[in-house]
């Protein structure tokens, strides 16, 4: 298996999932060997977790990282 086409297949797979779903289209995903950066921002924290999870069931991802902002945090400071 090519790695650089796994990643592809993997990124493709996650952005195509982030926009189908109204609270995760500001989310895009990036995959590097298999592991995956998630970047942009969402309403809540639960929607980030929720993302995060399902990422980690993607088949070829070994890792994932959080770079997920909190909108609502970013009013209140608070998380």
């Amino acid at each position: 298996v090519n790695p650089r086409e796994s990643d592809r297949e993997i990124e493709a797979r996650l952005n195509r999932i982030a926009q189908s779903q109204d609270v995760f289209q500001k989310l895009r995903a990036e995959s590097s060997e298999g592991v995956v950066t998630v970047y942009g921002e969402v309403a809540e924290e639960g929607y980030a977790k929720s993302f995060t999870a399902l990422t980690e069931k993607v088949a070829g991802v070994i890792g994932v990282v959080d770079r997920i902002e909190i909108l609502s945090t970013k009013k209140t400071g608070l998380r």
